[in-house]
């Protein structure tokens, strides 16, 4: 699973360490964060490499309108509505992002800069993600936009395609 910031990934994270939990017991915590990354399976970028190419693996990502995740993250990380937001909207943008408008534009001047696979997760472009979804997509077996009116269908159809 590939899962991108700012396209329910605390849900997803939730989702994923409450079905774990029955197997393992270190997934009984309130800790969502990082539970489940491929170092805490002990896996390598070899086995994930793997893994993207074994037709026996259902490989699945979702993602989001890429502008209004681009304003949902502005929203949760630099108006506030998150404690640490302000970090990464300051790590990010600067003082740029200060305004909404002072955002886009830095966004808008530094979208071809060698600075793009260092942007902060909750703005990088998604098919930087998961070692590269524009070079990898072919591989997933399920692609979804998610959006508020089919998320919750789209969600529950991927659990039903693996038998959850």
């Amino acid at each position: 699973f590939c899962y991108i910031e700012k396209v329910g990934c605390q849900s997803f994270n939730k989702l994923f360490r409450n079905l774990r939990s029955n197997y393992e017991s270190s997934q009984r915590t309130e800790q969502i964060w990082f539970l489940n990354t491929p170092s805490k399976h002990r896996l390598q970028k070899r086995d994930l490499e793997r893994i993207l190419v074994d037709k026996t693996w259902h490989k699945a990502v979702f993602f989001r309108d890429p502008l209004e995740r681009f304003l949902s993250g502005y929203r949760s990380k630099c108006e506030g509505y998150h404690p640490d937001g302000k970090e990464h909207c300051r790590g990010h943008f600067g003082y740029a992002g200060k305004n909404f408008a002072g955002a886009v534009k830095w966004t808008v001047q530094n979208l071809d800069s060698d600075f793009l696979s260092e942007h902060d997760a909750h703005f990088k472009p998604m098919g930087l993600f998961c070692g590269g979804l524009d070079q990898t997509l072919d591989f997933y077996d399920t692609v979804e936009q998610l959006d508020l009116t089919t998320s919750r269908q789209k969600v529950q159809s991927f659990l039903s395609k693996l038998g959850l």
